[in-house]
């Protein structure tokens, strides 16, 4: 009796979530069930052909279709690492995460430019107080810069706007740093003549601190899984930003870090200490746009990022195949609240594009072999039973 109501409710949130044949799927799954023995009898439900997928996909949002492309931006290198924070209404946050840079006690100098991006509350009030009150005698600098809004992207990009330091790096304003996180990364950067050093990170609310990713200390990574796509957390060589921003107008803007950054990065390391405190709110993207239909901007960011990597003759090889593949079930698992009509016109468009960039390219993964033939067979179905097993 008991099991049975269990497998009702299961069975419930299942419909609730996933809807008719993916329903039996996942319920399938979840007791037990191989998934590869439901591949063999999953069929093509294809249903739109490109340009009809592409045709509903803008008539439910349009494409912003803007570049991640900029001008050189490189000047004299000044200072060892420059920090981009962008800050808006975070009145509440705000001062957590500029005394947390400020307690740094580092032998590196360090630009802090922290831009207001159009903030409405007491942001600016609360920033130029710290600032002026800050008497801890460091190599510290500030730059406080205000601008109307522009959005996320707006704002980390009038950060990059004057590149002046040999690293780069991102905070956001309602997160904070470790006390000894500038020394960490930079002293490892500097020895091992790093492009991209990550750190572990940690996330916290009012409550609780918990694990977030915990790394091993490596060298010279070469699998990009190895690393997360956010900007935060880590720093960059300024090379690799001179002539990339982020992209205007996007959800999910940071799709950039692997493509169009880390892809292009010679020599990527991680390090075991925890240098990033990360805020788990409601208010965040992944809270916020379950049914929000600017969630198409996964897909649209992914497509505008590979349209970039030819401008910066990144290579249409196995790694970025691998990491395409992946942003695939990214993508799909992001739209999974969205009716099903929805997920196979992006998936027919997504399909179109592996055959465009990565015609004669295959996975060396056996994670992703399943992904790779539901793609390479435009078979949704059997693409989004491969997706259930992986997490990425």
């Amino acid at each position: 009796m008991e099991n049975g109501f269990w497998l009702i409710l299961i069975m419930y949130k299942e419909i609730i979530k996933y809807r008719k044949l993916e329903t039996a799927l996942c319920l399938l799954n979840k007791l037990g069930f191989p998934i590869r023995k439901v591949r063999k009898v999953l069929k093509n439900n294809r249903e739109y052909s490109l340009d009809e997928a592409i045709s509903y996909l803008h008539s439910l949002k349009k494409d912003p279709g803007n570049s991640a492309i900029a001008g050189t931006k490189k000047e004299l290198s000044k200072y060892d690492l420059q920090i981009v924070i962008p800050v808006f209404n975070s009145a509440s946050t705000i001062q957590t995460c500029i005394e947390s840079v400020l307690k740094q006690e580092t032998q590196f100098s360090v630009l802090v430019n922290v831009i207001d991006d159009g903030s409405t509350d007491d942001s600016a009030k609360i920033i130029k107080k710290i600032l002026k009150n800050n008497k801890i005698k460091s190599k510290i600098d500030f730059k406080y810069t205000y601008q109307k809004n522009q959005g996320f992207s707006g704002a980390r990009n009038k950060g990059l706007k004057s590149i002046e330091g040999k690293y780069i790096m991102f905070i956001d304003s309602d997160d904070m740093i470790l006390p000894d996180t500038i020394n960490n990364l930079l002293s490892y950067g500097i020895k091992n003549k790093s492009d991209i050093v990550e750190g572990s990170f940690d996330y916290f609310n009012l409550k609780r601190t918990w694990n977030g990713i915990h790394h091993l200390t490596r060298n010279n990574i070469d699998n990009l899984d190895l690393i997360t796509g956010m900007p935060w957390g880590k720093i960059y060589k300024a090379d690799l930003w001179e002539k990339v921003e982020f992209p205007k107008n996007y959800l999910f803007e940071d799709t950039i870090i692997k493509y169009l950054i880390a892809s292009r990065a010679k020599k990527i390391s991680t390090i075991s200490d925890v240098v990033y405190k990360y805020r788990k709110s409601k208010k965040s993207i992944s809270f916020t746009s379950k049914t929000d239909i600017d969630s198409l901007d996964t897909f649209y960011v992914t497509k505008q990022c590979l349209e970039d990597c030819e401008k910066l003759n990144i290579l249409y090889n196995e790694k970025l195949y691998n990491l395409t593949l992946e942003q695939m079930v990214v993508n799909d698992k992001r739209l999974r609240n969205f009716p099903k009509r929805i997920r196979l016109a992006v998936f027919t468009v997504s399909c179109n594009l592996i055959a465009k960039y990565f015609a004669d390219v295959r996975t060396n993964k056996d994670i992703l072999r399943d992904i790779e033939k539901g793609i390479r067979q435009k078979n949704y179905s059997y693409f989004f039973v491969s997706t259930i097993e992986l997490k990425l």
